[in-house]
């Protein structure tokens, strides 16, 4: 391939520095690398540069001033003949982009990077770090760069994927040789599956049973912990499916130790109401993760663990069969009641005094029997059957009443007749004994069951004689004792803090009962009095109402219940939460700390950083129990935001006792937030990786962060991360500059900093004066636009070979602008100026700026040129050479007159020799005159004129 020079003007728009390219080419290196110093081709350097990883190269001519290029040629011999290629300058650019990849453990993953006109050289970095250009990546065996030169592929190939190679990766390639490339990067995150480490239920017992009471809610929680993604809890009730509707999912995102990967732990809480038929039901949860896809059964079996629900519930109402008649007057009562979980004791009581418990169970029942020898002392007697386990509130019971009927002496024997509530009675023994004076005494026992709910019972016994006018009537009331239903408190608050000052009301009402229940409250374990209280048909009710105040803060109102059926009393407790008004910056607000009374009163002090606090203390005492005096002491302060978590402690000192008591108290301030110092100007170097967090502290402590570049919101892309307090950019880039804010809010207010990120990157130039063109004595004002940060005026350097920088010249930088100033400009001042910028990151960067000074044409003189000869009948040439500017037009006359063109007889040809950004600086004429003749010996003279 032979590319002229004339070739390369038509197709390079400057020709001034002109690159041309072989793809591949064998240079003649000993020819073209060398400065020709004399001859027509002096001061042209031809700079060979070859490339080995691209297998190209090219051919770099600098062209000076006033140069002759007339027959230069280049020459590139090509190993193939149809590869003829002549090319500009092409930007890099990717043809395939890495995308995101996920990837189990243990499994091998490729991120694609390809390149089109490759001409830098190409790196990948993991999470910022560069991995290094060669194949083999030092440090990191199980990574390297797959490699295919020719087609700009350079793939990355993790091998054996662990948890540590969870990373952003970025396929970088550096600017190539030419001037204006640029570097490009494409990032892609590889997203390592990791299954969870371990999944268990964490409330249950060691032999894996879970213990609830019937109809009582029950929370079962599963923990997945350490998975990536998130892992998915699926639960089973027995081998079905199920998805309760009382189900709450969480994920927290934790550290992995050193490397700092985030992984998810996921909890899911389930709540079930226990029924007897779950008795024994067992629960189970499974991890669903995608990295499990293919695990084996053993390892799918460690990671669904179950759980064995024993539903605890009282035993069933027990029932008295009644009693049988063994021998005369001995008497077998037999209870049973159903069995609960756990089993139910059986216990037997004679008028409310425990008499026997001996007891069997079987799995489905409990069973007792109580044998004696009733006599008359057992006459209303009243046995009592109760059943109870350990979940039992109250023990069931069942109970009969023995009434034992004595006559006195009669001849022949009375009998006996029972009747209970109007009804004969069957259910009765009847034994005759003998007495003095040859009579008898009748004697019966009857027993019956007390119907549910009845407050008495009335038995009336009748002894009829031979007569039925000899009839004694004996009528027993019987007082049934029903023991009330457990107290329920009722409190409007539903747990909710209580506002200070607010009134406040609470209730306690107490069902059922043979006689009612008695209800007394106590506050802290100390008796008050109700507001009032109100007895009903069937229940009792009684109200505290109170205004609330810092004392009530936790709080603990009883309720309690007493009977003479109850042998301990029932109660109920609920405990208040006072929310005391906020402190804002602004207000004052009062300490107080009181003391329980004491004799002699405790000395109060309040301290602060181990300081006593003296100024605006006050303190006092009022009568205690037993004799004492309550001590209390205040402390008024005004509060600031900068008071938030201070710390106050209030002392209680016993002198007698030597003992004190001591209660810190930290102040909670709500204010908005506020942010510490931060640097107004950071700077960073392109291809760095920032990492700033900008903490806030405020009252609440919830608070709410966003992020800001030039007055727009910030969001996570590619290359930056945006969460919470903290902001991420990996290889910043100079586009990454600009004015930052972060902005923190709560309920309180916002508040925001600012600060700015500046990007040092390489100077370029990116523009330039293209052709000045001034007239002698005018000022030429050359320029050329810049890129670069940092940018002053000690990066930019102007240059000339040969030109003296004198007091006519003046350099001026305005914002990124150069500007070369020539004052008086003469025809000496017109040539290439090179503007020169290198701010100490990378190489530097340079541009050519060409002035021009017009000035008058002058017809050089050469000695050689000056006439010519030729024999008649021959062809002759004359040369006329000339300087000037701009375009110089040539005329040539003969004894006076002006020479036309003949074709036959006079050609007349023009040509510039040097032309610079299309100006005309030096010029020459031929004239050629075909078939001389000897008359045509005369004077030819020349004249040059310009447009000047």
């Amino acid at each position: 391939m032979e590319i002229c020079i004339k070739d390369v003007q038509k197709k390079v728009s400057k020709a001034s520095n002109l690159t041309i390219t072989c793809l591949p080419c064998n240079f003649d290196r000993d020819l073209l690398n060398r400065k020709k110093t004399d001859g027509p081709y002096a001061n042209h350097h031809i700079r060979f540069k070859s490339s080995t990883r691209h297998h190209n190269c090219n051919v770099v001519i600098t062209q000076n001033r006033n140069i002759e290029m007339e027959i230069l040629s280049i020459f590139c011999h090509l190993n193939t003949f149809n590869s003829e290629k002549l090319t500009t300058f092409k930007q890099q650019e990717f043809r395939v982009v890495p995308q995101n990849v996920s990837a189990r453990e243990g499994t091998n993953v490729t991120l694609v990077c390809e390149i089109n006109d490759i001409t830098g050289d190409v790196q990948w970095t993991k999470d910022g770090l560069a991995l290094g250009y060669a194949a083999e990546i030092p440090g990191h065996p199980r990574h390297s760069m797959v490699i295919d030169a020719g087609n700009g592929v350079y793939n990355l190939l993790v091998r054996n994927v662990t948890i540590t190679d969870d990373a952003l990766y970025q396929c970088q390639v550096s600017p190539g040789p030419a001037a204006g490339s640029k570097p490009i990067r494409s990032s892609a995150t590889l997203s390592v599956q990791i299954p969870p480490s371990s999944v268990e239920i964490i409330n249950k017992s060691e032999d894996s049973k879970l213990e609830v009471q019937e109809n009582h809610e029950v929370t079962i929680e599963c923990i997945a912990r350490n998975s990536k993604p998130a892992s998915r809890i699926v639960w089973f009730r027995g081998d079905e499916e199920i998805n309760p509707e009382e189900r709450s999912d969480n994920i927290n995102e934790e550290t992995a130790g050193e490397t700092k990967l985030k992984l998810y732990t996921v909890r899911s809480r389930i709540k079930i109401t226990a029924k007897s038929n779950d008795n024994n039901v067992k629960y189970k949860c499974e991890a669903h993760h995608i990295a499990l896809s293919k695990a084996t059964p053993e390892k799918l079996e460690k990671l669904s663990p179950t759980v064995q629900i024993r539903v605890l519930y009282p035993p069933g109402a027990p029932h008295i069969d009644g009693y049988n008649e063994e021998k005369g007057t001995h008497v077998s009562l037999h209870c049973e009641s159903k069995a609960g979980n756990p089993p139910a004791q059986l216990t037997w009581f004679k008028n409310d005094q425990m008499i026997h418990k001996v007891y069997s169970t079987t799995e489905k029942k409990s069973e007792s029997t109580y044998s004696f020898t009733a006599n008359v002392s057992d006459n209303n007697a009243r046995f009592r059957c109760e059943a109870k386990n350990s979940i039992s509130p109250l023990p069931q019971y069942a109970d009969v009443v023995l009434s034992v009927c004595e006559t006195g002496r009669s001849n022949p024997a009375s009998m006996i007749k029972w009747i209970v509530n109007g009804d004969v009675e069957e259910n009765s023994t009847f034994v005759k004994m003998n007495a003095p004076q040859s009579s008898f005494i009748s004697k019966s026992n009857v027993s019956f069951v007390i119907p549910t709910g009845q407050r008495y019972v009335e038995a009336t016994c009748q002894s009829i004689g031979n007569s039925i006018s000899e009839k004694v009537i004996s009528t027993h009331k019987i007082n049934i004792l029903h023991p009330p239903g457990a107290p329920i408190i009722i409190d409007q608050s539903s747990g909710n803090p209580i506002p200070s000052g607010n009134t406040h009301r609470i209730s306690c009402v107490s069902t059922g009962g043979n006689p009612l229940g008695t209800i007394t409250w106590f506050k802290n374990d100390k008796k008050v009095q109700p507001s009032h209280t109100t007895n009903g048909e069937n229940s009792v009710s009684s109200e505290l109402e109170f205004v609330v105040n810092y004392m009530d803060n936790d709080a603990t109102y009883k309720c309690e219940v007493t009977h003479p059926a109850l042998t301990v009393p029932l109660m109920k407790t609920q405990k208040l939460k006072h929310e005391p008004m906020h402190l804002k910056p602004g207000v004052q607000a009062t300490l107080t700390c009181e003391a329980t009374s004491s004799n002699p009163p405790v000395k109060m002090k309040w301290w602060h950083q181990n300081l006593q606090v003296t100024e605006d203390v006050y303190s006092f005492t009022k009568p205690g129990l037993y004799g004492g005096k309550l001590s209390t002491i205040q402390l008024t302060i005004n509060i600031t935001s900068e008071m938030d978590g201070r710390m106050y402690k209030c002392q209680a000192y016993n002198s007698p006792m030597s003992k004190s008591l001591n209660k810190d108290v930290t102040l909670n301030v709500y204010h908005k937030p506020t942010f510490d110092s931060y640097p107004d100007l950071i700077t960073y170097t392109e291809g760095d990786n920032i990492f700033i967090t900008l903490q806030a502290k405020g009252q609440p402590s919830q608070i709410t962060y966003k992020w800001f570049k030039n007055n727009k919101q910030l969001y996570s892309i590619h290359n930056r991360r945006v969460q919470d307090s903290n902001i991420n950019i990996t290889g910043v880039f100079r586009d990454d500059a600009g004015n930052y804010s972060c902005e923190a809010s709560n309920s309180e207010g916002v508040s925001k900093i600012w600060f700015i990120i500046s990007v040092k990157h390489r100077a370029t130039i990116t523009n330039t004066s293209s052709g000045v063109i001034v007239s002698q004595g005018d000022d030429a004002l050359l320029w050329c636009q810049i890129d670069g940060y940092p940018l002053g005026p000690d990066h930019i350097s102007w240059t000339r070979p040969n030109f003296f920088f004198d007091e006519r010249t003046s350099i001026l930088l305005k914002n990124t602008t150069s500007y070369l100033t020539i004052l008086n400009a003469t025809q000496f001042d017109s040539g290439l100026f090179y503007c020169v910028v290198n701010n100490g990151i990378g190489n530097e960067s340079s541009h050519s700026v060409m002035l021009i000074v017009e000035h008058k044409p002058e017809i050089l003189t050469m000695e050689n040129e000056s006439k010519t000869a030729s024999n008649a009948g021959m062809s002759a040439k004359l040369h006329c050479r000339a300087v000037g500017a701009p375009m110089i037009r040539f005329s040539w006359e003969r004894d006076g007159s002006n020479i036309t063109s003949i074709p036959d007889k006079y050609i007349v040809e023009q040509r510039q020799v040097n032309r610079l950004n299309t100006v005309f600086v030096s010029d020459q004429s031929k004239i050629k005159i075909t078939e001389l003749r000897n008359s045509e010996t005369k004077l030819i003279t020349r004249s040059v004129d310009s447009n000047h």
